[in-house]
């Protein structure tokens, strides 16, 4: 795909909430968000609820549906929705968060409520907007704690950033304001010691022993025990035991978590004579939307039509 390719009806998203004055931002993982124009990545849009309704009519006028996860699967104030690009040939995947809620994939145990002050730091940069850096890279360091440098997360061996999350971190640091960045922590999270907050990152740029780690990230915990939707032992053992739960799905059941759509759904009936394609056009369009959504295939058996010619 070429270099700072964007896809249609991405354009027209951004343009459409930019004329109403929707407050927004793509709020994470803006290290790429040439991605996020092109496709390639979801997009991830902190919208302010009190804006939600005009938003979900602009992307109900550009042709987006929602969908939704399995029950295991759900995270609170987040929704999904999903366009298609005819010209780029792409599905659209929006996450929609009403609410910034952090911690491992699998629970998101910790909501902090600073939505308002994230959104009025954004600005426009480009085709989307974007919240200060400052403020993404506090917001960035908060969740590699809580999803990686807990006793939890090493038993389950996620005790390491990935290669995307390094980079994230990198691209924001260098770019990063020190005393901007710890005047938010004084205004906006004042629960949080900007001196554990400099181990934190000092951490997460220049690793260290795995003690230290779980010590920081148990220290984190402590300091946003106020914002947990449920304690942090029973918080280890759902995420303990959705991993494994996921796994056997994956695994055993071949379940892939796929989305369902809102509205039920469609039915889409290929027919045609014998050799005319139809079974390798099932295979195909099962094969892309699967990817997704569940997906049922019946093969609805042969329809012979009888002609009786009248006598006259």
């Amino acid at each position: 795909m070429e270099e700072n390719f964007v896809v249609g009806v991405i354009q027209e998203l951004c343009e459409a909430l930019s004329a109403d004055q929707i407050d927004y931002c793509h709020w994470k993982s803006n290290a790429a968000i040439d991605r996020s124009a092109s496709g390639e990545n979801d997009l991830d849009l902190l919208v302010n609820r009190d804006n939600l309704q005009k938003f979900t009519q602009i992307i109900d006028r550009l042709g987006f549906k929602q969908a939704h996860e399995q029950p295991m699967h759900r995270i609170p104030g987040v929704l999904d929705y999903y366009g298609y690009d005819r010209d780029a040939n792409l599905l659209i995947h929006i996450h929609v968060h009403c609410q910034l809620v952090f911690g491992h994939d699998a629970t998101k145990n910790y909501h902090i409520p600073i939505e308002g002050p994230y959104l009025a730091s954004a600005s426009q940069n480009g085709l989307f907007r974007v919240p200060s850096v400052e403020f993404e890279l506090i917001i960035l360091v908060i969740r590699m704690i809580l999803k990686h440098y807990t006793w939890d997360t090493f038993l389950l061996h996620q005790g390491k950033l990935s290669f995307s999350e390094k980079f994230e971190l990198n691209y924001l640091v260098k770019r990063a304001s020190g005393p901007s960045m710890y005047a938010i922590l004084r205004e906006h999270l004042p629960f949080i010691d900007p001196l554990l907050f400099q181990t934190c990152l000092q951490f997460l740029q220049s690793g260290s022993t795995v003690s230290d780690r779980i010590w920081v990230g148990q220290r984190l915990i402590g300091c946003l025990e106020a914002y947990a939707r449920r304690p942090h032992l029973v918080d280890a053992g759902l995420k303990i035991w959705r991993r494994v739960a996921w796994s056997l799905e994956r695994r055993v059941f071949r379940n892939r978590g796929r989305k369902k759509m809102n509205n039920g759904g469609l039915l889409v009936a290929i027919v045609g004579g014998d050799g005319a394609g139809k079974t390798t056009a099932i295979n195909e369009l099962y094969q892309w939307i699967s990817e997704d959504f569940e997906v049922y295939r019946f093969h609805m058996g042969k329809h012979n039509m009888w002609y009786r010619k009248e006598k006259n």
